[in-house]
């Protein structure tokens, strides 16, 4: 049975925050590209995530799974395929985040607009 990670372990919002924020400065280099994979691929089994942009998903995926089954984390070509997967992620969650808060935006602007639309026509009926 495979354990839990740090991340799902985590059930206060703030150790998870943390988690995902923390530049792990203690770590060699190839460490913390080991630990951004790890990162992105807890990220990337949210199923939300997935259905985003299958596409997008599934080059992630690619770079941040070692598909030989061979721990290669010193590997220069591994190491260069975990980088840009992580980075992709990082950005995409940024991407998303992002359109979740416009979506609900533009949900508050559309119920502020229709109730002024209500307003301007009831004053109307009234004139």
């Amino acid at each position: 049975m495979r354990s839990p990670s740090i991340a799902v372990q985590a059930t206060d919002i703030e150790a998870i925050s943390r988690w995902w924020r923390d530049m792990l400065p203690e770590l060699h280099k190839s460490d913390i590209l080991w630990a951004n994979a790890i990162r992105t691929r807890e990220w990337m089994l949210d199923p939300a995530v997935r259905t985003k942009d299958p596409v997008l998903h599934r080059l992630m995926e690619i770079g941040v799974v070692d598909w030989s089954g061979d721990d290669k984390r010193s590997d220069p070509i591994a190491e260069s395929e975990r980088f840009s997967a992580s980075m992709v992620a990082r950005l995409a969650k940024r991407v998303y985040e992002l359109e979740d808060r416009v979506r609900g935006f533009s949900g508050c602007l559309k119920a502020t607009a229709n109730h002024v639309f209500r307003a301007i026509d009831s004053r109307e009926g009234h004139a």
